[in-house]
């Protein structure tokens, strides 16, 4: 019964009434654009064959409807089918392979289902489908896009569910179960039957050891008591001998206790005299301890004073000695000064000797040059030319002049100034240093104040420094736990500090060996030592436990932070014992040191900012003349090279007059100018004016020299009468200081002779009391002696008298009543010692009444061991009536448990099914790690072999050949065509042209933008077939 046509009314994206006819085509594709809506055709199948909505892309059953149509029409727009083609549409009743099948959606209504024009329920619905091998549940006749690789990938139980409801084997599972269930509760039933019976014959078999038991019991029970009996007949018999001899013995006893009571009490009146005594002479020593404490506290009060005035006598000395130090180089400052001043004047008093000679030489060669005639008739030509000349010389040299000596000044400056930023440089390196110094400083004195906090900051800078130094020589040193983790979130700060624990700072290397090398700073003194064999023990109890250590911050490390008790010596000889004490080697105050260096550190500070201050301000100074001096250079340089050119031109001038007038003259002389014959007659009298020049210009130079190194050295002796001063108020302040510290030196010696005073006085004490601690001893071991002798008396006359008596009532204990013999009653019984053998009454030793006890002791433990139950008897007999019963029933209960088993084998179900596949040319793999296609195909061959087994008129199938290449369509092409030749249809929704082109027919399904509606084609392929 393959699907003829397919009747759409407003469902989803097709609008109205639309037919699509499939015809007589076995194999039809589907195809179209994306979004078209071709899975919605596919939808339109399912919805009609009874599937439920939710599988249909749609979570409510509006969600199928067109959302163009309006509910207020569905009363004017019902389907209106003509009653000629329904009725050759529907054929007969009676024609199995024709049916025509309706759902009808009403808005909020759910489903209407019709069969051949008749509204049916779902029940009859499912059946008329199931008729034409249509399963819905199985869904046996379609595979929805994307669930084709689904259906091979699925579980054991997934699968087998689908094959069981396939094949129909899934309609026998209420049967399967209800006989499971009465299997179930027969074997249970049998089982517990089986348990009753069990235990009824444990009992059984209980109660008869219990009942051979109880006769075992009684024998021995018999026996004890025949042998109590004759233990208690000779322990009374030999009793009553021991209670005559008893009695005599304690009336002698009684008669010595007097005399040891009376030298009891003598002993005791001394013991008490001797702790009187006692008494007083601690109370003299407590006194000697407390006068020494009060002497030693004045003594430790005192101290503080005098470590106060050697700090500070230190702090003075120190600057008198730095002050020394620099009064000394300030003093050699002025040597140099002076020296380099007193060199200055002679080269002054030098280049002024030059000056006079060369005004000499000058003077002369003027008067030489007066007698040329020719020169002076030459000089009456261009006088105005020459005397502007002149001018602009004396000018030039003038400019010349000033301009050395500004580039003098500027080069003295220059200089001055290097030096003082040097100089600003390194105080301000060395201010940086200072401050640092201080801070830290500043920082040590508040640890130091911190107590606590102070040795633990103390000690993690030790330890930093420790393995930075660690790192540093030993490569494999990793650091320490703490800085090789960090918590994820701070609020574990607490707990993870606490997990790791004593762990907290422990080092972690790469390997032992380079824990070994790291601790090679301690070692054992018995490890540093060599000694002969024979003398081993004795070398190993010398040494003990000792560690020698490199320095004394390893040993304190050892024995402080790492709390072992153990004696560790330095290699300067220094000790730390077990008790924590330090001896030997050398110590000083930690306070002190850094009150000394805060105290220095302040000092350079403050004269180091002096120093930089008047630095700076002469710095700015020398900077300030720089700036000045250079505009007046450069004007200066311009002045000078505006005259040299004004002095050109006029010597130009003159020089062409000059050669009017010499020219004959040259032409005689055979020289081309005057000027040539001038250069050498005047060369002289030029290198004299050049030499005046060059005098004037350094004996310029020399006097501002001579007058900065003045003032340097009225300003370094200056300072020089500072320094000088500083250091005589110093000394003055070191003697007043060392003047108190002798009067307090003198107290602390009264205070130690006091405190050595007190302790002899304390130490005479001490030796009082331990002879008073003497006698007391020996009187109270003479009183222990008397007293023992007295107890040892009355516990022989006790013991005689629980001889005598041994079961007097307990609350008549007194001592007193024991020191006479005690009265026995015997209330008038005789006991008989007929039945006593002749060898008990001779034998009264030990052992024998040690054997009757072991004996009567075995017995009694054999009874105690058994305790019987006196009604197992009884219950013996209930007990195998009662099994009897048991195994009645077990047998009924066997018959209905195998009758339930054998009905339950007959529809016994194996669960399960794994499917897995091979490709061809590949090696066996689980399903999951096939391809895509690969899973394709597997899942295809899988649906086609279900189908193939309970086959459907028709399949439809949307897009199942999206992940095959051209290769596998080909072959899935293939098999359609020969499947869709036996009688069944495929429906196959495809984009792939290898597939489609291969079909019966197609249905085009397109988009109609106008309509905003799904419309479709169709064609039949058959008849373009060549």
């Amino acid at each position: 019964m393959p699907l003829k046509r397919l009747e759409l009314s407003n469902f989803k994206s097709y609008r109205g009434q639309q037919v699509i006819s499939f015809g007589d085509a076995p194999f039809t594709c589907i195809i179209g654009p994306n979004g078209a809506g071709k899975s919605n055709l596919m939808d339109a199948i399912s919805f009609v064959l009874g599937v439920k909505s939710a599988q249909l892309r749609s979570t409510q059953l509006k969600d199928l409807v067109y959302r163009g149509r309006k509910a207020a029409q569905i009363d004017d727009e019902e389907m209106d089918i003509d009653e000629e083609t329904q009725q050759t549409q529907l054929g007969s009743d009676t024609d199995a392979r024709t049916a025509w099948v309706m759902v009808v959606y009403e808005d909020e209504k759910g489903k209407e289902w019709s069969f051949r024009r008749r509204s049916v329920a779902w029940k009859e619905y499912n059946g008329q489908l199931e008729k034409f091998n249509v399963l819905v549940k199985a869904k046996n006749f379609l595979v929805f896009q994307g669930d084709v690789e689904g259906v091979a990938s699925q579980d054991s139980k997934a699968l087998a569910r689908l094959i069981d409801r396939i094949s129909g084997s899934l309609d026998l599972a209420p049967a399967y179960e209800a006989a499971k269930a009465a299997q179930d509760k027969a074997t249970e039933a049998s089982t517990a039957n089986y348990a009753k019976k069990r235990s009824i014959i444990t009992e059984v078999k209980h109660f008869k050891e219990q009942k051979e038991e109880i006769l075992q019991w009684e024998k021995l029970r018999d026996a004890k008591d025949a042998l109590v009996q004759r233990y208690a007949l000779w322990k009374l018999y030999h009793l009553t001998n021991e209670i005559n001899e008893s009695t005599q013995k304690v009336e002698e006893a009684s008669n010595k206790l007097a005399e040891l009571r009376q030298s009891a009490e003598r002993d005791e009146r001394k013991l008490r005299d001797a702790k009187k005594e006692q008494a007083q002479a601690q109370l003299a020593v407590k006194k000697g301890e407390a006068s020494v404490k009060k002497a030693e506290k004045a003594y430790e009060d005192k101290k503080p004073e005098l470590l106060a005035l050697e700090t500070q006598i230190a702090h003075s000395e120190k600057k008198v000695r730095n002050a020394n130090l620099l009064a000394e180089r300030v003093q050699k400052d002025e040597q140099r000064q002076a020296e380099s001043l007193t060199i200055l004047e002679q080269g002054a008093a030098d280049v002024q000797q030059r000056m006079t000679e060369a005004g000499d030489c000058e003077f002369s060669l003027a008067v030489t040059s007066a007698n040329l005639d020719r020169r002076a008739s030459a000089n009456l030509q261009a006088v105005a030319e020459r005397q502007q000349l002149e001018t602009l010389r004396r000018q030039q040299k003038t400019l010349r002049d000033g301009l050395l000596s500004v580039e003098d000044r500027v080069q003295q400056a220059q200089r001055l100034r290097t030096k003082l930023t040097s100089e600003v440089d390194a105080l301000v390196d060395r201010e940086e240093t200072v401050k640092i110094n201080e801070r830290l400083q500043e920082t040590y004195t508040k640890l130091l104040q911190a107590g606590v906090d102070k040795r633990e900051s103390e000690r993690e800078a030790k330890l930093k420094d420790t393995i930075a130094s660690l790192k540093r020589v030993f490569p494999g040193v990793h650091g320490r736990v703490i800085d090789l983790c960090r918590p994820v979130a701070s609020k574990y700060d607490v707990a993870v500090t606490t997990v790791l624990g004593r762990n907290l700072d422990a080092v972690v290397v790469e390997h032992e060996k380079v824990a070994i090398d790291c601790i090679e700073g301690a070692r054992l003194a018995i490890d540093c030592i060599e000694y002969s064999p024979n003398v081993e023990r004795a070398m190993q109890h010398a040494c003990g436990s000792a560690l020698i250590c490199d320095t004394m911050d390893i040993a304190k490390y050892v024995c402080y932070d790492k709390g072992q008790e153990v004696k560790a010596v330095t290699l300067d000889g220094t000790v730390i014992h077990r008790s924590g004490l330090i001896t030997g080697g050398q110590s000083s105050s930690g306070t002190r040191k850094f009150d000394d260096r805060q105290v220095e550190a302040k000092d350079d500070l403050t004269a180091i900012r002096t120093r930089l201050n008047g630095l700076r301000e002469e710095l700015e100074h020398v900077n300030s003349t720089i700036s000045k001096l250079n505009p007046d250079l450069d004007k200066r340089q311009r002045d000078v090279n505006n005259a040299e050119n004004q002095r050109q031109e006029l010597l130009a001038t003159i020089q062409a007059a000059d050669d009017g007038v010499f020219g004959d003259f040259c032409d005689r002389i055979g020289v081309e100018n005057i000027r040539e014959y001038e250069d050498v007659q005047l060369k002289i009298a030029k290198e004299a004016s050049e030499a005046m020049e060059g005098f004037a210009a350094q004996q310029a130079r020399i006097k501002h020299q001579v007058d900065f190194e003045t003032t340097q050295l009225n300003n370094t002796r200056e300072r020089l009468a500072s320094l000088r001063s500083t250091i005589s108020r110093e000394e003055r302040n070191i003697a007043d200081l060392r003047s108190n510290l002798e009067d307090v030196q003198s107290a602390l010696a009264e205070l130690q002779a006091e405190i050595d005073r007190q302790r002899g006085q304390l130490d005479t004490a001490n030796e009082a009391y331990e002879a008073v601690i003497t006698r007391v001893e020996g009187a109270r071991d003479t009183a222990r002696r008397t007293q023992r002798t007295l107890d040892k008396a009355m516990k022989e006359i006790a013991a005689w008298n629980d001889e005598i008596l041994p079961t007097r009532d307990e609350d008549g204990m007194d001592i007193d009543e024991s020191q006479g013999p005690a009265e026995t009653e015997d209330y008038g019984i005789e006991p008989d010692f007929d039945n006593l053998e002749d060898d008990d009454k001779d034998n009264d030793s030990e052992e024998v009444g040690r054997e009757f006890e072991t004996q009567i002791t075995k017995l009694t433990a054999d009874l105690e061991r058994v305790v019987p139950n006196m009604k197992a008897i009884d219950r013996l007999k209930d007990v195998e009536a009662g099994l009897e019963e048991a195994e009645d029933e077990a047998e009924e209960t066997r018959r209905e448990s195998k009758r339930a088993k054998d009905e339950f084998q007959s529809l016994k179900k194996r669960s399960g099914v794994n499917y897995n596949t091979m490709p061809p040319g590949k090696r066996f793999a689980e399903m999951e790690q096939l391809s895509g296609g690969e899973k394709t195909m597997a899942a295809l061959a899988l649906l086609f072999a279900i189908h193939s087994y309970h086959p459907a008129p028709f399949f439809v199938l949307d897009e199942v050949d999206a992940a095959l290449d051209a290769t596998n369509v080909s072959k899935l092409a293939r098999y359609v065509r020969n499947q869709a030749d036996k009688e069944v249809q495929f429906l196959i929704i495809s984009l792939k042209s290898t597939l489609y082109e291969r079909a019966d027919g197609l249905v085009g399904v397109y988009r109609e933008q106008e309509e905003n509606s799904s419309r479709t084609l169709t064609l039949d392929l058959r008849k373009y077939a060549t």
